[in-house]
């Protein structure tokens, strides 16, 4: 099975019996409360509504990591299942009193639901946690792969909370069959230059049904980032219609979301200004150069959140002392980043891509960091699949942030931009801004 395939089939594992228990406890809540089966244009009623609520509380389980496999590696999952499913109550209340003429009735039979639906899922859950306890490590042989390109995926491959175990043989092994039939692993990741010799083992891999991959390959499919170490070239990827209509529509999301943005920044202005104002002196607006689409500079606009007093021009550090106290709240809130609406509205970015970094940080990276520039054949973004990776205020931290950037654009698609926005969703539920 390809990694994909695993993927796939892992997300569907726990999101098809979740779906399901809800629907259990809908038509069990349904039964009890009307002692039976009610009329047919109640029970069409109900499930239209249910439908829709369900639908919504997966979103919910898969913004608090429960559709996730390696969430059940141990019982912490419980509290998130708590979360969610208080979260899964308030949305259904909201859903249930949005209907048209209040069709579907009563109410506490929503609260009956949850119940219901919350111990299903614990008991999915417990059962999830004692099969990932039973179940062995994904094992992985590496053969004629530099030992240092071996152990770098091990650990970033543990890092992202990967069950694996990686067991590496030097291309000058006398018998690579043997070692393969000895050692029956579950991927097989070779160089992309081996010795003579290696056509049988290949043979052999592939009528066992074992994947065989690259090492590019396989850090790129597993880790869904690109070795940019191991790159000796790249190109922009092959321009298509389904890629212009990506284009097109992403490019109306922008305009959309720039004009929710820009009410939320009217809304909430009187507020966060005078709190501004009275933090530190200095105007209320950010405003500095930062580079986007085919290496344009444009002006970006940000909440002040550092004293006027200090340098701007260099990383944000953790802690940093130039930031203010309110400065440290609208961060952490990552409301300083709302005056930006003006950015999606004018193209200068948009919702998904690559941060935007200053004028002057991007000529030095160009500088140090091989195929730096090439992250810029795609419009910058609020927020990207580089940047969910936490921030980068080090070369080889923007090296790390490259090789997510360089992956975003080589698969980027509707898709992908959604599982963005919806782990960005996540992310700053945790406030967890700088």
């Amino acid at each position: 099975m390809t990694l994909q395939k695993r993927r796939v089939t892992n997300l569907l594992l726990l999101a098809l019996p979740v779906f399901l228990f809800f629907n259990l406890s809908f038509v069990t809540a349904l039964w009890w409360w009307y002692r039976g089966l009610p009329p047919e244009n109640t029970i069409n009623a109900h499930i239209s509504l249910f439908t829709i609520m369900h639908l919504s509380w997966l979103v919910i389980f898969y913004l608090f990591q429960l559709l996730d496999l390696r969430t059940y590696r141990g019982w912490q999952w419980i509290y998130r299942l708590v979360w969610a499913m208080g979260l899964s109550m308030i949305v259904g209340a909201f859903i249930f009193y949005l209907q048209p003429n209040l069709l579907v009735t009563p109410r506490r039979m929503l609260a009956v639901h949850v119940v219901l639906s919350s111990g299903l899922t614990l008991l999915w859950g417990a059962a999830a946690t004692w099969a990932m306890g039973k179940r062995r490590p994904l094992h992985i042989l590496f053969m004629g792969v530099d030992t240092v390109a071996t152990e770098r995926f091990s650990e970033l491959a543990n890092q992202q909370r990967f069950s694996i175990r990686c067991t590496h043989v030097s291309s000058s092994h006398q018998a690579p069959l043997d070692e393969f039939a000895a050692r029956k692993p579950d991927i097989l990741c070779l160089s992309s230059t081996l010795p003579e010799g290696y056509e049988h083992l290949i043979e052999e891999a592939r009528k066992e049904r074992v994947p065989i991959y690259t090492y590019t390959d396989l850090y790129e499919e597993f880790l869904r980032r690109i070795a940019v170490g191991e790159l000796h070239s790249w190109s922009r990827p092959n321009s298509s219609p389904f890629m212009h209509l990506h284009l097109i529509i992403k490019r109306l999301t922008d305009i959309t979301i720039g004009l929710l943005l820009g009410l939320v920044v009217l809304v909430t202005a009187p507020i966060i200004v005078p709190l501004i104002k009275l933090s530190s002196e200095g105007p209320i607006f950010f405003l500095q150069r930062r580079v986007t689409l085919d290496g344009k500079p444009f002006t970006i606009y940000k909440y002040r959140t550092m004293r006027t007093d200090t340098d701007s021009s260099t990383w944000t550090q953790k802690k940093d002392p130039r930031v203010t106290r309110i400065g440290g709240l609208l961060r952490r809130s990552h409301l300083d980043e709302i005056p930006q609406a003006w950015n999606l509205i004018k193209g200068d970015l948009s919702l998904v891509g690559p941060r935007p970094e200053q004028v002057v940080i991007v000529e030095e990276l160009k500088k140090r960091i091989p195929f730096y520039a090439h992250r810029h054949h795609i419009r910058s973004g609020l927020t990207g699949w580089a940047q969910l990776q936490g921030y980068a205020g080090t070369v080889r931290g923007s090296q790390d942030k490259l090789e997510f950037d360089l992956y975003y654009l080589k698969h980027q698609s509707l898709l992908f931009d959604l599982e963005i926005i919806l782990k960005t969703l996540r992310s700053l539920a945790g406030l967890s801004g700088r």
